[in-house]
């Protein structure tokens, strides 16, 4: 039934139903305050308005981690979710107040941008500027040349994270 809700059109309807029956009481022990549902339902809208209904599904459990500040692990299990639901929730970060390109960049360096459940249009555009939209950022550091420089053992990846940071801190885009 939640697939359901997930593929509706009218998402924020599924969830205004869903609290006002007191579903999302029973299943997950929240119910939203009028404040906090109308935040979360457009929220939701706007997810799943340019998500596979599977990205929606998720995009719900971000939205209770995320703003309602819940573990999602013991409903995804209540549920009986795919484990590959909280497998990329672990990985989905908030969204920043202002989302900027090196934010971006350092993002896709976990997973591409089109996979976020963060991103919109504004992001989308950015993020093909950037060419991160699918692919990581190509920062141009590489281990060989690291170790061609010296470094050993432990050494080798912190100087390589050190460059990768230094490489991020350059970004720049004409959002």
């Amino acid at each position: 039934e939640f697939a359901k809700l997930f593929a509706a059109r009218w998402v924020a309807r599924g969830l205004f139903y869903a609290n006002e029956l007191g579903i999302l009481e029973r299943l997950f022990g929240v119910t939203l305050e009028r404040r906090r549902f109308i935040k979360m339902a457009v929220m939701w809208q706007h997810l799943a308005k340019n998500a596979s209904w599977e990205q929606a599904g998720e995009g719900f459990f971000y939205l209770f981690r995320h703003h309602l500040h819940r573990p999602v692990a013991p409903m995804l299990e209540r549920l009986g979710a795919p484990r590959r639901f909280e497998k990329n929730l672990t990985f989905q970060r908030r969204r920043p107040k202002r989302v900027t390109p090196r934010f971006l960049a350092a993002l896709s360096l976990r997973f591409p941008i089109a996979a976020w459940l963060g991103s919109n249009e504004a992001i989308r555009r950015t993020a093909l500027k950037l060419g991160v939209w699918d692919a990581p950022y190509s920062h141009g550091v590489t281990f060989e040349a690291v170790m061609a420089e010296g470094f050993e053992g432990v050494g080798i990846g912190q100087e390589y994270r050190r460059r990768v940071r230094m490489a991020l801190r350059k970004v720049q885009c004409d959002a």
